[in-house]
């Protein structure tokens, strides 16, 4: 594979190089992405939830977290929390 780069892409891999990052790995992870992006595309909602619950699952909440009050896998609730953090938070400025 050849891929061609602008000036700043060149001095971004030379300096990842410089770095010890190998820059095929880059590629390969990068290609891996994006792939499963396109992938996930596609992906029933019940695949999809099974994703998530697999998440939970290897990352659960820290004990003694108190309950965040909504659900992380409802949109408009995670929505409606941080537009009223953010609310809250421009209120308390002097």
């Amino acid at each position: 594979m050849n891929v061609r780069l602008n000036d700043e892409q060149t001095a971004k891999a030379k300096w990842l190089r410089e770095q010890g990052v190998e820059i095929s790995q880059v590629m390969r992870e990068a290609l891996e992405a994006e792939y499963e992006r396109r992938v996930l595309k596609r992906r029933t909602p019940g695949e999809i939830d099974a994703m998530f619950r697999e998440i939970y699952e290897k990352y659960p909440d820290p004990e003694g977290l108190p309950p965040r009050g909504f659900d992380l896998r409802d949109r408009k609730a995670v929505r409606e929390f941080i537009v009223g953090r953010l609310k809250s938070k421009k209120l308390r400025k002097p």
